[in-house]
């Protein structure tokens, strides 16, 4: 009887790591924009010579949950309150699977089910006084009370400026803030946004892209070890010019300060999972002068993603 037992234990675990090896996921592909960087992508040559040095401190799991992303669908009377909240009254149109609500050139649209956007009258824009941590102050204060937010979140900052030129000079008329969402503890970037807009005035646009994520498995991870190994042959290599001093050519030495875990959402590129990417950041130098970098890995392994 021992013998039978043990027969079928070695063919369940043979069932299982065979469905789990034959399961593919559409591979994420990326840019700095995607992941909400501010910085400059600039060539450089990453040179079979180049030394690799990493003196970051952070450890992570050899392991990923497998997160299914599916959109969240805000019905009627969540958007019903949403508008409340923004103090815009009337009726609501539907039409062609949006939904949409305008009253004194204040308006309020939902599309697709989870994509709901926000764009008000605040008057006319003159160039903004308000500091960044002012900013920082008003955007978590409306963000606190901000209806149909659900889970954790994080404060990025401001991550974009709208400049204008006048005959007066150039000023900044806008800006964006973002929040993304945690997972894990871990930021989501790709589709998951939550950005709010500021002008002189105040408030004038909210974007919103509303995901829900089941854990449904976990599957190995490429180690930071890894990582640091491909750090020569990434998937993106960036460089910040605002740090660059003198630097030009092929980096002699990347020194990699500090690393940080990203979950990938790229939903509507049809990228059903959460997939986790290492950015490797530190300093490029060479004879010339130095510059920040940073460095993209895809850690799901290749063996369950396609193309």
């Amino acid at each position: 009887m021992k013998r039978i037992w043990v027969y079928l234990t070695i063919i369940a675990l043979l069932l299982l790591s065979s469905c789990s090896a034959g399961e593919q996921y559409k591979r994420i592909s990326f840019s700095a924009e995607m992941l909400g960087d501010k910085l400059d992508i600039m060539e450089t040559a990453l040179v079979r010579g180049t030394k690799v040095e990493c003196v970051a401190e952070e450890s992570y799991s050899d392991k990923m949950p497998v997160y299914k992303i599916t959109p969240r669908t805000i019905s009627r009377e969540e958007f019903q309150t949403m508008a409340i909240f923004l103090g815009i009254e009337g009726e609501i149109l539907e039409y062609n699977n949006k939904m949409k609500l305008e009253a004194n050139n204040n308006n309020l649209l939902l599309e697709d089910g989870h994509i709901l956007s926000f764009w008000g009258a605040n008057g006319i824009r003159e160039a903004m006084t308000q500091t960044d941590a002012e900013l920082e102050t008003a955007s978590k204060a409306i963000f606190d009370i901000l209806p149909l937010i659900e889970g954790e979140y994080e404060y990025l900052g401001v991550t974009s400026e709208q400049k204008v030129s006048s005959s007066d000079g150039d000023y900044i008329e806008s800006k964006r803030v973002s929040f993304r969402r945690l997972i894990d503890g871990v930021r989501v970037v790709g589709n998951d946004i939550c950005d709010l807009y500021f002008d002189s005035n105040g408030l004038y646009d909210i974007e919103i892209k509303f995901y829900n994520y089941e854990k449904i498995g976990e599957l190995d991870m490429l180690t930071l070890d890894d990582a640091v190994a491909k750090v020569k042959e990434p998937d993106a290599f960036i460089l910040e010019s605002e740090t660059n001093q003198n630097f030009s050519g092929a980096a002699d030495k990347l020194t990699i300060e500090r690393t940080k875990l990203l979950f990938v959402n790229q939903y509507s590129d049809g990228c059903e999972i959460l997939q986790p990417v290492y950015n490797l950041m530190g300093t490029a130098e060479n004879a010339g002068g130095s510059v920040e970098f940073s460095a993209r890995i895809i850690a799901i392994p290749e063996k369950y993603t396609h193309e």
